[in-house]
C-alpha cells in the first residue's frame, strides 16, 4: 500500500474565514485523499474535550474546559450549518461524551454520568457518586454498550463498569492513568489508553475486566506527551490523540503505526495548536457517510475528511445497519474479499451472508 506523504501548507477554513498554515498529513493513500483540508469548525479560545456526532440532527456536541472554573460547559454545534450555542452551561466539568442506545447525550463528570434530553435539559442522572459502596472523582471518558452499560475512566489506575440496573463496580484496578476508552462488543474487549500505550482487556460476564495486553504503544519513551482520547474506523484502524504534542496518531487494525495527522492553526491574536506544545484531546467519525473525523483539543472543534467511515456505533443504529450491509462488498477496488466491521478480512464469496457476524442493532432482530 502506498503512503501518501503530504508536507505542505493548507488552507485551514474557518467559519470566520480562510487562514493558512502548516499542517503535516502523513496517512495512507487508501485513508485520505491528497488536498483535502482541515476545517476549523468552532473556535474556542480554552481546551476541549468530549466530541460526539449525532446521527438524528446532525450535531457535534464537545465540552469546553477552562482552569479555575468548574463549569466547563457543553457546547452544539452544526457544521456547515450553524456557529453553535453554549447548549448546557453548567453540567459540573463534563468532560468525554457518548451517546447511548437511544441517541441521547450522556456527560462524564464530577461524581457522576447525566444523560441529557435534546433541548439540553437533564434526563436522569445515571449515578452519582459514591455509588455501590464506590467513590469516583471526576469522570475522564466514557463509553456505551448496546444494553446501556458503560465503561468509564478517572484518569487514574482505576477502570469503572456502570451496570444497566445503575450500579457502579470496580472493573479494573491497576492500570496506568486510564484515559480514553472504548468497548469494542463485538470483540468483547474493553480498550483503554495508559499513558503512552493502548491496553486490551477482556470483558467478563459480571463486567470485570481481566487479562490485560499492550496492543499499541503509541509514542516511545516515557515523559509528559500521551494517549488521550480516540476512535476507530470500520476497518479497525485506530485514531488516537497524543496530548501535548499536538497530533493524531494512525494504527491499523494489528496495531502498527500508519500515519500521522499534526494540525498546526495560528491566526492573529488567537493560537490553536501550536505544534510540540499543542494539545489534541478526543475524535469522533460523524457526517452522513461517517467519513468526516472531528477532533477536539487547543482552540476547540477541528475536522477533516477520510475516505474509511467510522466504526458503527450503537447511538446510531442507522449506521450499524449501512456497515452491515457494506460488509458484505469489497472495501478496495479490485479486491476480491470484504471487510467486516472489525476490519477482518471475510473468506470466500463476498456476497455469502455466511461470512458476516450478525450485529446486533438495539431495539431489531437480527437478520
Amino acid at each position: 500500500m502506498q503512503n501518501r506523504i503530504l508536507l505542505t501548507a493548507l488552507a485551514v477554513l474557518s467559519a470566520a474565514g480562510g487562514v493558512s498554515a502548516q499542517t503535516i498529513i502523513q496517512m495512507p493513500d487508501s485513508l485520505y485523499a491528497a488536498g483535502d483540508t482541515i476545517t476549523w469548525v468552532k473556535k474556542i479560545p480554552t481546551f476541549c474535550e468530549g466530541p460526539v456526532w449525532e446521527p438524528a440532527t446532525g450535531y457535534v456536541y464537545f465540552t469546553r474546559q477552562q482552569l479555575g472554573a468548574t463549569t466547563w460547559p457543553i457546547i452544539r454545534v452544526k457544521p456547515g450549518v450553524d456557529t453553535g450555542i453554549v447548549w448546557v452551561a453548567s453540567p459540573g466539568e463534563a468532560n468525554g461524551l457518548d451517546l447511548d442506545p437511544q441517541g441521547q447525550v450522556v456527560a462524564a463528570q464530577r461524581g457522576r454520568l447525566t444523560r441529557y434530553k435534546p433541548d439540553g435539559s437533564v434526563d436522569s442522572v445515571l449515578f452519582t457518586s459514591p455509588n455501590n459502596g464506590v467513590t469516583v472523582g471526576l469522570v475522564n471518558d466514557l463509553s456505551i454498550g448496546s444494553n446501556g452499560a458503560v465503561y468509564f475512566t478517572t484518569n487514574s489506575t482505576q477502570i469503572y463498569y456502570l451496570s444497566p440496573d445503575r450500579l457502579v463496580t470496580l472493573a479494573y484496578s491497576g492500570a496506568t492513568s486510564a484515559n480514553g476508552i472504548e468497548w469494542v462488543q463485538e470483540d468483547s474487549a474493553v480498550y483503554v489508553n495508559e499513558s503512552r500505550q493502548v491496553k486490551r482487556y477482556k470483558v467478563n460476564p459480571n463486567g470485570t475486566l481481566t487479562n490485560p495486553t499492550t496492543f499499541i504503544t503509541v509514542l516511545a519513551g516515557s515523559g509528559g506527551t500521551y494517549a488521550d482520547g480516540g476512535t476507530i474506523d470500520s476497518h479497525g484502524n485506530r485514531y488516537i490523540a497524543g496530548f501535548t504534542n499536538g497530533e493524531i496518531r494512525v494504527f491499523n487494525a494489528k496495531g502498527d503505526s500508519i500515519g500521522r495527522i499534526v494540525p498546526k492553526v495560528v491566526t492573529s491574536g488567537f493560537e490553536g495548536f501550536s505544534g510540540a506544545q499543542g494539545n489534541v484531546s478526543n475524535m469522533i467519525f460523524g457526517g452522513p457517510d461517517l467519513k468526516t473525523l472531528y477532533f477536539t483539543g487547543d482552540g476547540g472543534l477541528y475536522s477533516i475528511r477520510l475516505k474509511v467511515p467510522g466504526r458503527p456505533r450503537y447511538g446510531n443504529p442507522t449506521a450499524l445497519r449501512t456497515a452491515r450491509a457494506q460488509a458484505f462488498a469489497p472495501k478496495e477496488t479490485g479486491a476480491p474479499q470484504g471487510r467486516d466491521v472489525r476490519g477482518r478480512l471475510l473468506k470466500g464469496n463476498p456476497g455469502s451472508a455466511g461470512n458476516v457476524p450478525a450485529l446486533k442493532i438495539p431495539g431489531e432482530t437480527p437478520r
